[in-house]
């Protein structure tokens, strides 16, 4: 899942409470060639990335971490 925004931060914390083993990744560290872009396209490369382990895990701070990062 691309880290772009604050949108992924719902659906990151519903794919971790139901057990499936889930990463965030930097947009910018998993660039594709340029061109015509969609979803399909884009997701296929996160998983191809992903399953060969070329991609770097971001940071994503533990639930009460972020609390007080709300704050």
């Amino acid at each position: 899942m691309e880290s772009t925004g604050v949108y992924w931060k719902s659906i990151y914390l519903s794919l971790v409470t139901a057990g499936i083993k889930t990463q965030v990744v930097n947009a910018s560290h998993v660039k594709n060639v340029l061109g015509r872009k969609t979803d399909v396209i884009d997701s296929q490369w996160l998983a191809s990335l992903g399953h060969y382990g070329l991609v770097r895990s971001s940071f994503v701070p533990a639930p009460q971490q972020e609390q007080l990062r709300l704050l």
